[in-house]
C-alpha cells in the first residue's frame, strides 16, 4: 500500500509512510482508513516520511483535501519528510493548507523527528 500509517499510543504520534507511486485515491484512500481506526487520535503528533516515494502523483486539490480533512480531526503538529523537489513543493503546499496546524517540511528525517518531540524526553526513543 503506498499509504500506510501507524499509530503508537504511548507516544501520542501516528507515523505515515508513502512509499512507491502515490496517487490522489491512494492517499485520500489511506487517510480515510487512518481515520476510521479505533486507536486514531486527531490530536496525535503525525510525521509523514515519504522517503521512498518513487513517483507522486497527486493533485493539488488533493493535497487541500488531505490537509483540510486533518485539521477538521484536530491536527495540531506534523513534521513532513521529503525525497525529492517535487514531493518536498507538494509538501509544502500541504503547510500552506494546513496553516491552522504547526508544520515542518524537510529532507532529514532526524531532524524532522527532533521537531516533532521538541520538549519531550528521550525524542530518540520515541521514534517508528
Amino acid at each position: 500500500m503506498p499509504a500506510r500509517y501507524h499509530i503508537e499510543t504511548s507516544r501520542r504520534c501516528i507515523f505515515v509512510t508513502l512509499e512507491g507511486i502515490v496517487t490522489d485515491q491512494e492517499l485520500l484512500e489511506g487517510q480515510h482508513n487512518m481515520f476510521k481506526e479505533p486507536l486514531f487520535v486527531g490530536s496525535y503528533s503525525r510525521l509523514v516520511d515519504a522517503r521512498t516515494v518513487t513517483k507522486l502523483l497527486v493533485t493539488a486539490n488533493c493535497v487541500r483535501r488531505v490537509a483540510k480533512e486533518a485539521i477538521a480531526r484536530g491536527l495540531g503538529r506534523v513534521s513532513l519528510v521529503a525525497n525529492t523537489d517535487l514531493v518536498y513543493a507538494m509538501m509544502r503546499m500541504y503547510e500552506g493548507y494546513a496553516f491552522e496546524a504547526e508544520c515542518f517540511v524537510t529532507r532529514d528525517r532526524d531532524a524532522a523527528l527532533a521537531w516533532l518531540f521538541k520538549g519531550r524526553k528521550n525524542p530518540s526513543r520515541l521514534c517508528h
